[in-house]
This record gives structure tokens, sequence and C-alpha cells, in this order.
């Protein structure tokens, strides 16, 4: 048995298709101009999937960021403070072969006084 199409189901099928096609531009239309793909879950559950995951990564990798910019000034106080420490030891030294070169006592008690201002440091 063999079925006809009647003129009257070609054009409603044809209607069908063109409001298919006038919904599809629409939303593609929208995409373009917001710039946004999806706009909400029921658009593409799959690429929502996807965007949901990158954003808990993204998350996560702003948290490490945030914490590694916490150590790193840290560090670098820390580094400062050594670099300090390093030149107060290189000045005692220098004050401490001074001292072994000296004849007088006056110059003794001015190297012994340069070292109690080291100390305040």
């Amino acid at each position: 048995m063999t079925f006809r199409i009647t003129p009257h189901r070609q054009l409603e099928l044809q209607r069908l298709h063109a409001q298919s096609h006038a919904s599809r531009s629409a939303t593609l239309q929208n995409q373009i101009s917001s710039g946004v793909r999806v706009h909400r879950p029921s658009d593409d559950p799959i690429a929502q999937q996807t965007i949901l995951s990158q954003q808990r990564v993204l998350n996560r990798l702003e948290v490490q960021h945030n914490a590694i910019q916490h150590a790193r000034a840290s560090l670098t106080q820390s580094n400062e403070q050594l670099l300090d420490a390093n030149q107060l030891v290189v000045q005692a030294k220098t004050l401490a072969l001074q001292g072994r070169q000296s004849q007088t006592s006056f110059e003794l008690q001015s190297l012994a006084d340069e070292v109690n201002l080291l100390q305040m440091k």
C-alpha cells in the first residue's frame, strides 16, 4: 500500500521546517550578539557540565595563585631580612679584623662602640 502526501500536508511540513529554521536562526543570532553560547543549562547540558568543570578548575587555580603571591611576599621579606643580617655580620667581621690590628685602647673602645651600634640594629 502506497501513501500519498497531500498538498495540504506538504504545506504543513514546509511551515514546520520554516519555523524550525527561524527558531534556530534566532538562537544563533542571540548567541552571536551576546557572545554567550550557553545561557541556561537546558541550552546544552554537556557544554554546561564542561563550563562548570572549567569554572571549578579556574577557582582552584585562583586560590593557588593567591597562596603563591602570599608566599612570595613572605619569602621576599625573609630574603631582605637575611640580606640585612648578612650585612651586619660582614660589618662585625670587618670591625673584628680592625680590632685585631688596633694598638690603643681608644681604638678598641671606638670599635666596641660600633659593635654595640650594630647590636641595636
